[in-house]
């Protein structure tokens, strides 16, 4: 996500009311960006809202090689079983 988001766009994500694909792209926007991150502070009510985001993304960021493990995994099975990937 390159321009800050709207403030119905960051009250959404503070509500936990945006679907996962937008939610997870404005939340790693949010932690690059100290605009949005002192917006969304305030709609959510406070650094505990910045602090959880950014162990989520810590926790994304240990599991990103296991998920890249599944999917070269998946690949070799289809490729195994079905002859394409």
């Amino acid at each position: 996500m390159k321009r800050c988001s709207p403030d119905d766009r960051l009250r959404l994500l503070a509500e936990g009311r945006l679907a996962e694909p937008e939610a997870m792209a404005l939340e790693v926007h949010v932690q690059s960006c100290g605009r949005c991150a002192r917006r969304l502070a305030s709609m959510a009510g406070g650094e505990d809202l910045i602090v959880e985001l950014q162990g989520l993304q810590a926790a994304r960021d240990r599991i990103a090689p296991s998920l890249a493990r599944l999917s070269d995994t998946e690949r070799a099975v289809t490729t195994t079983l079905f002859g394409h990937s």
